[in-house]
């Protein structure tokens, strides 16, 4: 008798933990945004729309990335996006721009260059300029 209960015990204790896997490892990501998985704190891949699922691991970590999303450019073809750094591709970026996420792929995220204008006021003649 003492081994059924035993055994039982062990399958109850299996069964929630295998729920409790499933439960946590599916992912859903809607069209516009994708996973960005981080190993150790280093970018590995971007995971694209639909249901994905992830085996629950603390050395993996994950970040939701949105179109349209706004970060800071910080040269060699990377940009700082929600406290991340991100690999990004883009056309006449500076150190210190401000980008926006416009499109994805497997290694990289694309993004644009923003404009924006600032006011300024000149120390000495005090005149408002807007910058571009």
């Amino acid at each position: 008798m003492e081994e059924v209960n035993s055994n039982l015990i062990f399958l109850i204790l299996l069964s929630i933990f295998v729920v409790y896997i499933i439960m946590v490892g599916f992912k859903q990501t809607k069209e516009n945004e994708r996973i960005a998985l981080f190993q150790f704190g280093k970018f590995v891949k971007i995971v694209g729309p639909g249901l994905n699922f992830f085996i629950p691991n603390q050395a993996k970590q994950m970040q939701r990335v949105f179109l349209g999303q706004e970060g800071e450019y910080l040269g060699n073809g990377v940009a700082k996006i929600n406290d991340s750094i991100f690999p990004v591709k883009g056309e006449s970026l500076d150190c210190g721009d401000i980008v926006k996420i416009i499109s994805f792929d497997n290694a990289n995220i694309n993004v644009k260059a923003i404009v924006i204008k600032k006011d300024v006021i000149c120390p000495h003649c005090k005149q408002s300029f807007t910058l571009n």
